[in-house]
């Protein structure tokens, strides 16, 4: 009867009642074997209903019974006699069969006790009798009476009475930790972790198991009913106390497990101290503060200890090449997960404690910032030292894991804190967002409504509260300013744990420029071995990299500074820019830390007057337009081979010379010399600075940003300025940067020409060694492939790379490094607000610019296409206005979109047809040819080592960059032909245009030709610019869009699907000359991609696709509508009487729903078996595919499998079984 009763589980979701989820009239149908419909399953509950007042007293008894029995003949004294041991054999297999019995009642009350209601259960003996087999039973009834209790703890209150449920899980509580406590699992926060605990609960050790399904009940009991424990009784601090002593165990599988838990509870914590913000409103209602409950500060700060000792024990950074991984991990890659996962939860349970108790959370960081800079400056240098040696031999901790520990702890730390003050003292954050928690929500959201104008007035304890926070943060910022590391991984942690202050500033300003002095100092702890002006060496070693990276963290925490608190900053700028001058010009800045430094003093000019911002840019960049702009720099980008000469000129090696080096090219490129290392240098960071410009600045009217304060007075910047103008100057121009376009930006693209020229196939031979710039370097093809980067970067850590390295590889870094910042100027100077519009403005620019970003594409690899195609022609094609399409995006597409459509068509025949790549087409089909750059890694890896090069990986190589750069044509193409609203910011004259000529009705009106869904007048998109001055680059476009939708990938062909849309809508808009393309090579394609199984997972959107088609071509009186029929009539099997019916049919359907099922219904039947099956798989349409709301939105369930006889019209289409 027990097994019975084991074998009949209800889903474990709990009882279905009448508010069950209903299946599908076909869930319990014939042939169903998905299980009983919903009639069946009621109809069973109902009878184990029925049952339970007589079947679960009747377990419960069993229970009780066989206990009973199997104590006593337990506790019987044995005999003496000679036939003994006969006697003892029989009593023990009684006590066996008591308990197989007593598993057999755990095992089957594992499943009643899932809907038994609660008051029956919290009234019998279960809870209870597991607590007692928890304690004292075997390891098999152990681990059942843990899954009775956690059965009951996945349970949810459901339709019980409050009191009932509280009862039932408040006894679970209390059970378990009776237990727990008896076990001498339950430990106070001083008592030391029992080495047989620590053994025991580990992995291998005999109680893991046991520990592992313990805290998964410790999980259900806190995730779900926390609330439900009796405070008076002790239970909720019995509760923490058991999970803070899983918290503490070493084994971090079970540590870790415990994390979630605690971020929750300190989630749906209520701060309790004078701090807390009070929000509008009033105090809290009383249900909500019947429900409420508030964590103790002790508790707290213990659990910070906890985990600010736990994490210099976890450090993530462990060698890949190294046998030091622990015990219950396979590999350096699964360690390196926990690890990350562990320290990231930690982090925000540290965040999340701090706001509950400031006080100690400021303390907890303190104590562990302190102890790990004291530690590092008695440290020996670390000389490449593995951070986790000591830490995996089960060892202290090092002293750089104490600092990186400690970093994580302030940076988790100060957000809550500097939040809680800067809301008592009235002071407004800039981006004001913390993870910090209480009950209201987050931190900066109650901060945010404390500071609002009908807030409460802070009462004078939280304004002493907030003062005294304020002083013990800037204590612990002046211990840290004080401290002096040398050696550059702890100064890189040093200058970690600066930045981590960055907020604070905006309460204590007067620290702000203490705090750029030390950053300063510290640099120069590292001296350079030559002046800073000048590159680095040609060879470079591990150790000279860290102190190149050391220096610029520290030159970086200014940057972070000012994105924090940049009003703190605004007053310092002058002495800012005197001392950066002064460093530069004694040669103690190098090109790199220099950028940095600027890049913080533009952020922070955001924060001061617009005139600040225009002074600054013409003081940095002044030299750089002056060098742009002599004739010597000129000739440097005249032509591609006039570059290589400037930048890239390679010496050959004397004999007996020492060699390039481990890390050198093979073959060719090992005999060589790369010179020009200080043009290199110099123009890589004239570009990344130009970059980072572009992005600090902002416009005049922009601000500094929502919740910004308001801008700060600054004063004058030192003389020389030049043509910035002071406060009684003329007014800025919209952005700062706005003047200065048409001198920077043709440099750029000069330079982006002659990157893009290198891979012509008449510059490839000139290079001879230098040919190796135009291939995926070991790194990217790892990425590429999804392999280990660690083991790359491992591989190459003997002699790092360098765009100003003296061996030909490096000249592979400096070309990407360009290039990619080129980009990036390129894309910004047309999407920040402000600047865009000068840029589409200027004639000159327009006659550059498209020619160089277009013109050499066709001999670019395509992972360069698709870095092109995402960061500058797409979104040239989003923001340019309308009005300047003939100028700017048809030269641009009159090049581009002929090529892409050759390639990409190319390219995916030769992937699905080797053969085809040695006709006509082949070297354009390929990613390699004498036309294109190889996929193949210059670094000479073996096919073996990560991101190495073989025959199988360079194939997978062509197949992911194909797909990815398909996307990104596709994503261009949609932006091209989307229309959206006139800009007045960039195009003034066509807003007002447009809002002139639109009129009811029109075509630039009508909503349905936006595909994005804009509301308002809207401009033509460039698509129909490129259509009226480029038509046969606008065919390319359409036929590269229309070809996609039978691409073997699924991504591609959504996106491919939304082009098409726009296509139709354009089509119904007013452009005839789209309709051919619409109803002939769209509708081919469409139904083509419905029997394709790459692309079912569009098939709802594709089928949107052909019903609206349909809906509007195949009206009976609609004058295109023969030109569809004839290609409806080219589908097996299908004659103009089957077009009647299926006509008739579908305009007689009720919603889009009922005719999207004739369009499947006709498909499946021309085409076969396999189509059906496809087909059968779309369910239902996907929420978001249609752009016009359906009429009638309700589900009617999913639709059958498609046949004429299923759908009950076996006489609509009269098909013939063509296959």
């Amino acid at each position: 009867m027990l097994n019975c009763a084991c074998k009949h589980p209800i889903a474990a979701g709990g009882a279905v009642g009448d508010g069950g989820d209903a299946a599908s009239p076909s869930g319990g149908g014939p042939g169903t074997p998905d299980g009983p419909d919903v009639t069946s399953k009621r109809a069973f509950l109902s009878a184990l209903t029925t049952s339970a007042p007589t079947v679960f007293p009747f377990l419960c008894e069993i229970l009780e019974q066989h206990f009973q029995a199997a104590q006593q003949l337990q506790s019987a004294p044995g005999a003496a006699a000679p036939g003994a041991a006969p006697a003892a054999a029989q009593r023990a297999d009684a006590i066996a069969a008591h308990v197989a019995a007593l598993s057999a009642a755990l095992g089957a009350l594992a499943t009643w006790v899932e809907w038994v209601p609660m008051r029956r259960l919290g009234a019998s003996p279960v809870v209870a009798a597991c607590s007692f087999f928890i304690q004292q039973g075997t390891s098999a009834l152990r681990m059942q009476a843990l899954d009775v209790l956690r059965q009951i703890t996945w349970r949810k209150r459901a339709n019980e009475t409050v009191a009932d449920y509280t009862a039932l899980m408040d006894a679970v509580g209390g059970g378990l930790l009776t237990a727990t406590q008896a076990l001498g699992l339950m430990l106070g926060p001083n008592d030391p972790l029992p080495p047989a605990m620590v053994r025991e609960l580990g992995y291998g050790g005999s109680q893991q198991e046991f520990g592992a399904r313990l805290l998964e009940v410790l999980e259900g009991l806190g995730e779900g009913h926390f609330r439900c424990l009796s405070e008076p009784a002790g239970r909720r601090s019995a509760f923490l106390a058991q999970l803070l002593t899983f918290t503490r165990h070493p084994y971090l599988r079970l540590s870790g497990g415990t994390l979630t838990l605690w971020h929750q509870l300190l989630r749906e914590a209520t701060a309790a101290h004078a701090l807390t913000p009070q929000l509008p409103g009033g105090p809290t209602s009383p249900s909500k503060a019947a429900s409420s409950y508030t964590l103790p500060p002790e508790l707290c700060a213990e659990l910070m200890r906890v985990l600010c000792a736990a994490m210099a024990r976890v450090v993530p950074s462990a060698d890949p090449g190294m046998n030091n991984l622990p015990d219950w991990c396979d590999s350096h890659a699964e360690y390196k997960e926990v690890v990350v996962s562990y320290r990231s939860q930690a982090k925000a349970i540290i965040r999340a404690a701090a706001a509950l108790a400031p006080e100690q959370g400021l303390a907890a960081a303190a104590n562990c910032l302190g102890a790990a800079l004291t530690a590092c400056a008695s440290a020996p240098a670390a000389n490449g030292q593995s951070m986790n040696a000591a830490a995996n031999r089960g060892g202290a901790p090092t002293a750089t894991c104490q600092l990186e520990a400690a970093i994580l702890v302030v940076t988790a730390v100060m957000q809550p804190l500097c939040d809680l003050a800067a809301a008592a003292l009235g002071v407004t954050m800039v981006g004001g967002q913390s993870a910090g928690v209480g009950a209201g929500g987050t931190v900066a959201a109650a901060a945010a409504a404390a500071t609002g104008p009908h807030a409460a007035a802070p009462t004078g304890a939280a304004r002493a509260a907030a003062a005294a926070l304020v002083n013990g943060m800037a204590e612990l910022l002046q211990s840290v300013l004080a401290v002096r590391l040398s050696d550059p991984k702890h100064m890189t942690l040093h200058a970690e744990a600066i930045e981590a202050f960055g907020r604070f500033l905006a309460l204590r300003p007067d620290l702000a420029a203490p705090t750029v002095a030390c950053c300063l100092e510290a640099m120069r702890l590292l001296p350079l071995e030559a002046p800073g002006q000048l590159p680095p060496p040609a060879r470079q070693n591990p150790e000279w990299r860290a102190q190149f990276e050391a220096r610029l963290a520290m030159a970086n925490v200014l940057l972070g500074l000012a994105r924090a608190a940049p009003s703190s900053l605004v007053p310092h700028m002058t002495a800012l820019v005197t001392e950066i001058q002064g460093l530069w010009g004694r040669g103690l800045l190098r090109e790199g830390e220099r950028v940095l430094l600027w890049e913080g003093l533009l952020a922070a000019s955001s924060a001061g007057p617009p005139q600040l911002q225009a002074q600054l840019i013409t003081l940095i960049f002044e030299p750089i337009a002056a060098q742009w702009g002599s004739a010597e720099w000129q000739a440097t980008v005249a032509s591609p081979q006039a570059f290589v000469a400037a930048y890239m000129p390679l010496t050959p090696l004397a004999a007996g010379a020492a060699g390039p080096g481990p890390g050198a090219a093979p073959g060719a490129a090992a005999g060589y010399e790369l010179g020009a290392r200080d043009r290199r240098w110099t123009v890589y960071h004239q570009v990344t600075l130009l970059e980072r410009a572009l992005r600090r600045t902002q416009p005049a009217t922009g601000g500094a940003g929502a919740g910004a304060p308001a801008r700060a007075p600054s004063p004058p910047l030192p003389s020389g300025s030049g043509g910035g103008g002071g406060a009684g100057s003329a007014p800025a121009p919209e952005h700062p940067f706005a003047p200065h376009l048409e001198w920077c930006l043709p440099p750029v693209a000069r330079l982006v020409a002659c990157i893009h020229a290198l891979a012509d196939p008449r510059m490839v031979p000139l290079l001879g060694p230098l040919a190796l710039v135009n291939e995926m370097d070991a790194l990217e093809r790892a990425v590429r492939l999804g392999e280990d980067r660690d083991a790359v970067k491992a591989a190459e850590q003997p002699e790092p790379r360098c765009v100003a390295g003296g061996s030909p590889p490096d000249a592979r870094y400096f070309v990407r490094g360009v290039r990619e910042c080129a980009y990036m100027v390129l894309s910004l100077a047309a999407t920040q607000p402000g600047l865009a519009g000068a840029m589409w403005r200027s004639q000159a620019l327009a006659q550059l610019l498209p020619a160089a970003v277009a013109g050499g594409a066709a001999s670019l690899g395509d992972h360069v296409v698709r870095l092109l195609t995402r960061h500058v022609l797409t979104p040239w094609a989003q923001r340019c206005p309308a009005s300047r399409a003939d100028a700017w995006m048809v030269p641009l597409c009159s090049t581009f979109l002929p090529h892409m459509h050759t390639r990409l068509c190319g390219e995916w025949a030769a992937l699905h047809n080797p053969a085809a790549a040695s006709g006509p087409s082949g070297p354009a089909a390929g990613a390699s040819g004498p036309g294109r750059p190889s996929v193949n890694g210059g670094s000479g890896s073996g096919g073996g080592a990560a991101g190495g090069s073989d025959a199988t990986t360079d194939e997978v190589l062509r197949d992911t960059l194909l797909r990815e750069l398909s996307r990104e044509i596709l994503g261009f193409l949609n932006a091209l032909a989307t229309r959206r609203p006139a800009d007045p910011a960039t195009d003034p004259a066509a807003a007002a245009a447009v809002a002139v000529a639109v009129g009811p009705g029109g075509p630039v009106a009508s909503p349905r030709a936006s595909a994005n869904g804009a509301s308002g007048p809207l401009q033509e998109c460039l698509l129909e610019a490129v259509l009226r001055s480029a038509p046969s680059a606008a065919q390319a476009g359409l036929a590269t869009g229309v070809s996609a939708l039978c691409w073997p990938d699924a991504d591609s062909a959504a996106r491919a699907v939304t082009f098409c849309r726009s296509l139709l809508l354009l089509a119904q808009s007013g452009h005839s000359e789209l309709e051919g393309v619409v109803l002939g090579e769209v509708t081919r394609g469409a139904i083509g991609s419905l029997g394709m199984v790459s692309t079912v997972l569009v098939q709802a959107q594709v089928l949107e696709l052909l019903r609206s088609l349909f809906a509007v071509y195949l009206a009976p009186r609609h004058p295109r509508a023969p030109a569809l029929r004839a290609v409806l009539a080219g589908l097996p099997g299908v004659t103009e009487q089957v077009l009647d019916n299926f006509s008739s049919a579908l305009f007689a359907a009720h919603g889009d729903k009922e005719q999207r099922a004739l369009i499947k219904q006709l498909l499946a039947a021309v085409g076969g078996e396999e189509v059906r099956k496809l087909l059968a798989s779309v369910s239902r349409l996907p929420a978001g595919v249609s752009a016009v709301p359906e009429p009638k939105p309700r589900d009617r369930g999913p639709v059958s499998d498609i046949t004429p006889q299923d759908m009950g019209l076996p006489h609509l289409f009269d098909l013939p079984d063509v296959l």
